[in-house]
């Protein structure tokens, strides 16, 4: 337990990318973090206390969403709102407005990508996609099943003045995947459509990945693909492989391991092979191969 003191201050726990915190919480002396694993991550000897006020009753800013922007700045999203970090002197250089639409991160689990950089403007230009996440209260009352957010907002952070720009998804989708595809696009894959992440804590599974265009119009910038009909939620995976083709694997739902009832652990890998034309699943019809099967 490492107890820091700053005073009197307003709730907020550090956002930190994956850095094994489990708990924050204010009190009359300051931030009080539980850390496992390891040691945090020290800058000068500080931990990165960033984005203050994001905090919520059910910690919605935890395993916030950091790029690495070409001007060497750390783009940090939490809950809803984000800043720019000069993690070489230690400053926040930006704060930028909040993203409506409810909690985007862990346990709401939204997703976030950078999207690609060109030559056209020497790699100066950038944008972060950010999408999905559940509804206020989602994890804390998950028995009531509240409908994830169907939203994807997307910024440049650089601008003098960023702004979001909303667009709606075809489905709903809390703890989705979203890989960047060779074409320059942004594949949305895997989760569900109600409830947020946790153990048993979501339904209704979204079995439809979706293409984002980002040089389409707005409007249309998101394209329904053929799906697998595998449930992929809580602790699945997407990875883009050298060739192109994306694999997807996993989902666990439940405490333990499990092979019977709503959802069982899912121990099959899908290879999609990825056209500009859609996805393809060649394993699809061969339920019986270990490359798409549970075991017995």
């Amino acid at each position: 337990m490492l107890n820091l003191k700053f005073g009197e201050i307003d709730s907020w726990s550090i956002a930190l990318p994956r850095l094994f915190l489990l708990r924050s919480k204010s009190t009359a002396l300051g931030i009080q973090l539980s850390l496992t694993g390891r040691q945090p991550l020290l800058f000068s000897g500080l931990l990165l206390l960033s984005l203050l006020k994001t905090n919520s009753a059910q910690y919605d800013n935890l395993y916030s969403f950091v790029h690495l922007l070409p001007n060497n700045d750390l783009f940090i999203f939490a809950n809803k709102d984000s800043i720019l970090f000069n993690w070489q002197t230690h400053t926040i250089v930006k704060n930028v407005p909040t993203l409506a639409g409810g909690p985007r991160n862990y346990p709401s689990a939204g997703s976030s990508v950078m999207l690609p950089l060109t030559a056209a403007d020497n790699y100066e230009g950038v944008e972060v996609l950010v999408c999905g996440g559940a509804a206020e209260g989602a994890y804390n009352n998950p028995t009531a099943q509240y409908d994830a957010l169907n939203t994807c907002g997307r910024i440049n952070p650089l601008a003098g003045t960023p702004r979001w720009a909303t667009e709606t998804m075809p489905q709903r989708r809390t703890m989705g995947d979203m890989i960047l595809v060779p074409t320059g696009g942004v594949i949305i894959i895997n989760g569900a459509s109600k409830g947020s992440q946790g153990w048993g804590f979501a339904s209704d599974l979204v079995c439809t990945p979706v293409l984002y265009s980002p040089r389409a119009a707005v409007g249309r910038c998101l394209q329904t693909l053929a799906g697998s009909g595998i449930p992929r939620m809580c602790n699945s995976t997407a990875n883009l492989l050298a060739d192109g083709r994306i694999l997807v694997a996993g989902s666990s739902t439940h405490w333990f391991n499990t092979v019977n009832g709503e959802f069982p652990t899912e121990l099959t890998i899908d290879l999609l092979i990825w056209a500009a034309t859609g996805l393809s699943w060649p394993w699809a019809e061969r339920s019986g191969t270990a490359m798409h099967s549970r075991p017995p």
